[in-house]
């Protein structure tokens, strides 16, 4: 039975004439067309190569180059001369994986300032874990240039991308970065974020960098003069009141139950009246209101001045250095527990002066 064959228009056609054959391309299939398949091909295998580089580009690798991440999440800090290794708790790794998609080009993946864009900056980024931050190496430093960036450089703030969760993952992974300064060790600096986070909780806004606090003269108990500087070695609440604020009388009490609470430790409450001058009428209110506590009158207004008290009650809290370290405007809750913890953390963590009387 005869078979029959299909023979598409672009197959080849095998002519014969004499002694010789010939292979005759058919008019659909000719040189042009076979070019442009050609160059069609061509321009896909570039399209392909293109796509490839460029994702390459936008992870930040190169070929040739071991990638950012490493297989044991850690960090390095240099400590006299050493290089220390210490490793990330769940929410530091999470923030060194946002550091990795968002920082590592500029700033390297070891926050070294070695990153593939680095050589092309001006100014270059910062080593991280070797230079000094001259923003401030606090949360809250920290915090605002990755929120708010650095202007004049191409440090560009991320509030618009970092969710809060993930802006505090970054924060205390940058935290792991922080180089140990000339006259702090590793685990001061620790400390100093301890004690932040409870004058937060406490209800004070935290003074960074701590400042000296103002020196000024006041009463005892006894009424004998006595200086800001004779309470080194104790941590002092320095409470501004006034005699026709309502809270301020409100809260004397509880001041007066908190120095009885903590007799035996080194906190002292110094109470400086604003809108009175007459010490025997300053004594009345300490003998009904706060027995226990040295009130005086400001009787020159320079006090009140210094610490640019505007609101009352107002309280500052100064450490055992004689610093400045947090304050409060309006009525507390003294007896409250996060201040006893704050208070207990503070007296815990001496500064290494001597204590000196009440």
């Amino acid at each position: 039975m005869p078979t029959t064959s299909t023979r598409s228009e672009l197959d080849p056609v095998l002519t014969e004439t004499e002694g010789s054959r010939s292979l005759t391309l058919p008019p659909s299939l000719s040189t042009t067309t076979v070019w442009r398949w050609l160059g069609k091909a061509a321009l896909g295998l570039t399209l392909a190569a293109s796509s490839a580089g460029l994702a390459w580009f936008i992870r930040g690798e190169r070929p040739n180059s071991p990638p950012p991440i490493l297989t044991q999440p850690q960090t390095h800090s240099v400590q006299a001369g050493h290089v220390v290794t210490q490793a990330l708790d769940p929410l530091q790794k999470r923030g060194r994986l946002a550091f990795l998609v968002h920082c590592a080009r500029c700033h390297g993946p070891e926050g070294r300032g070695d990153g593939p864009d680095s050589a092309v900056l001006k100014p270059p980024p910062r080593d991280l874990v070797a230079d000094r931050w001259i923003h401030g190496q606090t949360p809250d430093a920290i915090r605002g240039v990755v929120q708010e960036g650095v202007p004049g450089t191409a440090m560009t703030g991320w509030k618009a991308v970092l969710s809060a969760q993930e802006t505090e993952a970054v924060v205390q992974f940058l935290l792991t970065l922080v180089p140990p300064s000339q006259s702090q060790a590793p685990s001061t600096q620790r400390q100093d974020v301890v004690e932040e986070t409870l004058i937060k909780e406490a209800g004070f806004e935290p003074i960074r960098p701590k400042t000296r606090a103002p020196s000024i003269t006041y009463q005892d108990k006894a009424g004998h003069p006595r200086t800001l500087e004779q309470e080194r070695g104790q941590v002092v609440i320095l409470t501004f009141w006034g005699t026709t604020c309502a809270p301020c009388m409100k809260e004397l009490p509880e001041l007066n139950q908190l120095a009885n609470t903590l007799a035996d430790s080194r906190l002292v409450i110094r109470g400086l009246c604003v809108d009175e001058a007459d010490e025997s009428f300053i004594r009345d209110v300490q003998r009904t209101r706060a027995p226990d506590l040295a009130l005086s009158a400001d009787q020159t207004g320079l006090a009140r001045l210094k610490y640019a008290v505007q609101t009352l009650p107002c309280s500052v809290l100064i450490d055992q250095d004689g610093n400045l370290i947090g304050r409060v405007e309006g009525g507390r809750a003294w007896s409250s527990e996060p201040i006893r913890r704050l208070l207990d953390h503070l007296e815990s963590n001496p500064s290494g002066s001597t204590s000196q009387g009440r």
